[in-house]
C-alpha cells in the first residue's frame, strides 16, 4: 500500500506568540489526535523544530514534553515560555520515560534514528509510558530505505517486523510508503 504524507499542512493557530509558529504540524499527528481522549500529557520524541510540540500546546495539552538531542532544538525550545512545556536534550535511550503518563506519544520520523542496539528497549519504554487508551503515532523505516547502509546507526524493519513491534497495541492506521528512495511505515496505534 502506498501512502504519501506531505511534510506539513496548515493547522489551527492560537494567538500566543510562543505558539504562533504551530502552523506546520505533521498530518499524521493531526489525524492521530482524533483518538486522544484526554489532553493532560503529550510527549514529542525527536521534536526537531518543535512544530508538532507547538501544535500540541496550541490545542490545550496541560503538559508537553519535547525530547531531542540536537542543540538546535534546545535553542528553539528556549524561546518557548509557556507553562507546561518541558524540553529534554537527550538521546531516547537516556530519557527517563515515566510509566503510564502520556495521552499521546508523537514520534514523527524519530525512532528509526535510535541505534539498533537500544531500539527494542526504547520502544518498550515508549509503549509503557502511554496511559491506557493513549495514542502512539509515528514511523518506522523499511529495509528498502536508501539510508539503510552498513554502519548507518539507524534501525530498519520489514513490514512484518514493524507490525509485530506494535502487536500489543490496537492499530488504527498502518500504511507503507515507498517513493524516492524512502521506505517508511506510518502508524497510529492505541494502547
Amino acid at each position: 500500500m502506498r501512502y504519501t504524507i506531505p511534510m506539513a499542512r496548515t493547522a489551527p493557530r492560537k494567538a500566543e506568540p510562543e505558539i504562533a509558529e504551530a502552523a506546520l504540524a505533521r498530518p499524521l499527528l493531526i489525524d492521530a489526535l482524533e483518538y486522544v481522549q484526554e489532553k493532560d500529557d503529550a510527549l514529542d520524541l525527536g521534536a526537531g523544530a518543535l512544530n508538532d510540540t507547538k501544535y500540541l500546546l496550541s490545542l490545550g495539552f496541560k503538559r508537553v514534553t519535547a525530547v531531542d538531542m540536537d542543540p538546535a532544538s534546545a535553542e528553539k525550545a528556549s524561546e518557548i515560555s509557556l507553562g507546561g512545556f518541558t524540553f529534554v536534550q537527550s538521546a531516547y535511550a537516556d530519557f527517563k520515560f515515566p510509566k503510564a503518563r502520556y495521552d499521546v506519544v508523537n514520534a514523527q520520523y524519530a525512532l528509526p534514528f535510535n541505534p539498533p542496539g537500544t531500539f527494542n528497549e526504547v520502544l518498550r519504554k515508549v509503549i509503557a509510558s502511554l496511559k491506557p487508551n493513549g495514542v502512539f503515532v509515528g514511523q518506522f523505516f523499511g529495509k528498502r530505505d536508501s539510508m539503510n547502509v552498513k554502519d548507518s546507526g539507524k534501525t530498519f524493519h520489514t513490514i512484518d517486523e514493524a507490525k509485530k513491534l506494535l502487536s500489543d497495541l490496537h492499530l488504527k492506521d498502518f500504511r507503507e510508503e515507498e517513493e524516492g528512495g524512502r521506505h517508511v511505515f506510518h502508524f497510529i496505534a492505541i494502547k
